[in-house]
């Protein structure tokens, strides 16, 4: 399976999900948008990121959800959605700002083919909810790169610009899925 048709596959997610008992919380901190150091950040990614991270705290009828993870300076709420061929798991670490130890908020979406335990998911984080994606592991099933994984940020500096976009591509196409699948909920 190459990248485009993953992608595609992930468009095609509004077909059939899985709705479960509903839950739900309160955003406990804002949540905010910190740069990248050298990058500059696309306001329509960062609104789609806070709004998604928005969305795994509050909305209710995921699969699965973990809410009670935290401390007094941070909250970090976990949901699991099935949609089609695809199980997500969506993680989201909101910090207080105010904190001594205050970090930036992130979002990290892990995405498996369903009934494929054996597959690794593909990861994808953005750190500072700026919509650019940090790090990535992109496994070699679904690479299209002849069988090898991406990685990103890359060891080898030649391959870094195009893993680079490889995995800012399917970060935005999954944060674009997950958008829609939220709002219809």
């Amino acid at each position: 399976m190459n990248k485009s048709t993953l992608l595609r596959a992930a468009s095609f997610a509004a077909a059939l999900y899985t709705v479960r008992p509903a839950f739900a919380a309160d955003v406990r901190y804002p949540l905010t948008t910190t740069s990248d150091s050298g990058t500059v950040t696309d306001s329509q990614r960062a609104i789609d990121a806070r709004t998604l991270a928005r969305f795994v705290i509050t909305k209710e009828r995921v699969l699965k959800y973990d809410p009670d993870r935290g401390d007094d300076s941070f909250q970090s709420v976990r949901a699991v959605l099935l949609t089609g061929q695809w199980v997500y798991t969506i993680t989201v670490e909101n910090y207080d700002e105010k904190a001594e130890s205050h970090r930036s908020d992130s979002l990290i979406i892990e995405m498996r083919r369903k009934g494929k335990k054996a597959d690794e998911p593909i990861t994808l984080k953005d750190i500072g909810l700026d919509g650019h994606c940090n790090s990535g592991f992109i496994p070699s099933q679904f690479s299209g790169k002849g069988g090898g994984e991406i990685v990103h940020p890359a060891s080898d500096a030649s391959k870094a610009i195009e893993y680079e976009a490889l995995v800012q591509r399917m970060y935005t196409g999954t944060l674009d899925t997950l958008l829609r699948l939220y709002e219809r909920r």
